[in-house]
């Protein structure tokens, strides 16, 4: 558990503040594209997978507390 919070905190270190991120090739939706609903009815391509994982790992994700996860 240690070795995943040390991970984390090394990607937050060497993450890009917002301010470094280059928006040019993603413009902001006007007003007319969020009322017409631009992404109303999309959704992400799920696909059902098995992992198998270190049982730490998975007290951890289990006390996150995510809706639906499996018990």
């Amino acid at each position: 558990m240690k070795n995943l919070e040390k991970y984390i905190a090394e990607c937050e270190k060497n993450g890009k503040s917002y301010d470094e991120i280059n928006l040019a090739a993603s413009p902001e939706l006007t007003d007319l594209e969020l009322s017409a609903g631009y992404f109303k009815y999309w959704r992400p391509v799920k696909k059902p997978i098995t992992v198998r994982i270190d049982s730490d790992n998975l007290s951890w994700l289990q006390s996150r507390g995510i809706k639906g996860y499996q018990l």
